[in-house]
């Protein structure tokens, strides 16, 4: 594996480790700590998107062909229907037993979200995907990859206007979005999957700037992100910090910078498969955390996310026990 995947792979599994602290909360003990926590690791779902499709696209120098969009829509549909199983407890709990649907309206909520939002934690990225790398197939047909890049960012648009700047929506557009849950949709990584292909189709040109330029954007654009995030709050428009204008460019770099990193890994496979449990099997550790905190009465969010690693840890133990026995649905869990 070249070296540039291998810094790609680091990279993910430092931002599922990102993404896991996040949604466990790790630090909402701390006050402030958690929120600045949370914004330090928001560059991590963007890269997954561009990773997807760089390497999607990269393997035949960034072109789009049916055979390969066809194999990955359903690698990534098979492992979203395995975690979705894996989580059906989950979903079970907070769907049905928690918020017991009592119309039909309900019951559509939930089929809408199991193909077009989101089921699990971490769910919408996986049918996302699929979405993005379908509607990418369709548009590179009629558009270049610039023009798909400016169509994409309209639809970024609506997303960070539903997130860091949702105050300023009227209720009435708000309500309609919030029907459709943006940013966290099919449309969420439109944009920065359009992104991944661009640099697939223009991997030289990755490389004409040298590394320091790619790090002072990424210090840059994190001190700009800052900015935006406090200046949504200073106003009273802020609505999440998912999304932001400036999340672009530190995202890109990021990623970029993980690129060229001359990192080298001994199994970078391995790492990039545990990347993936960490990811889709959150959903049922936050179930465990909930209810290790009501069971026993604990809140120290550090001790709690103390058990949940280590139950991570057995999941991703018996997940590669089972691959290493060769059961055949086992391939579809990484």
């Amino acid at each position: 594996m070249s070296k540039e995947k291998q810094g790609i792979d680091l990279l993910k599994f430092i931002g599922s480790i990102m993404i896991f602290t996040i949604h466990m909360a790790v630090f909402e003990s701390f006050g402030e700590v958690q929120s600045a926590w949370e914004l330090l690791g928001r560059w991590a779902v963007p890269v997954f998107f561009i990773a997807s499709a760089y390497f999607l696209f990269s393997a035949n120098n960034g072109s789009v062909e049916y055979a390969n969009i066809k194999k990955y829509i359903y690698r990534i549909g098979m492992l979203y229907l395995f975690w979705f199983i894996f989580n059906l407890p989950n979903f079970i709990c907070v769907r049905f037993l928690k918020r017991p649907p009592h119309t039909m309206y309900d019951f559509l909520m939930i089929a809408k979200n199991s193909v077009l939002s989101s089921t699990f934690t971490g769910s919408w990225y996986l049918l996302s995907s699929i979405f993005c790398a379908w509607l990418l197939f369709v548009l590179k047909k009629k558009m270049n990859t610039k023009q798909i890049c400016l169509i994409a960012f309209l639809f970024q648009i609506i997303c960070i206007f539903t997130s860091v700047y949702k105050g300023i929506l009227p209720d009435q557009i708000r309500h309609i979005f919030s029907f459709w849950q943006f940013p966290l949709n099919i449309f969420g990584g439109l944009f920065y999957f359009a992104i991944g292909l661009f640099l697939a189709e223009n991997q030289d040109l990755i490389y004409k700037a040298p590394k320091w330029k790619y790090s002072s954007i990424a210090v840059m654009s994190f001190l700009t992100y800052i900015g935006e995030i406090n200046f949504a709050k200073h106003f009273a428009i802020y609505g999440g910090s998912d999304e932001a204008f400036s999340l672009i460019p530190l995202s890109v770099s990021v990623f970029i910078l993980g690129m060229r990193s001359s990192v080298k890994i001994r199994n970078a496979k391995k790492l990039r498969n545990i990347s993936t449990i960490i990811y889709c099997a959150q959903a049922d550790i936050l179930l465990a955390k909930v209810a290790i905190s009501r069971i026993f009465g604990i809140n120290f969010s550090l001790f709690l996310f103390g058990i949940c690693s280590v139950i991570m840890v057995c999941i991703i133990a018996a997940v590669f026990w089972l691959q290493e026995r060769k059961i055949w649905w086992t391939k579809y869990l990484t």
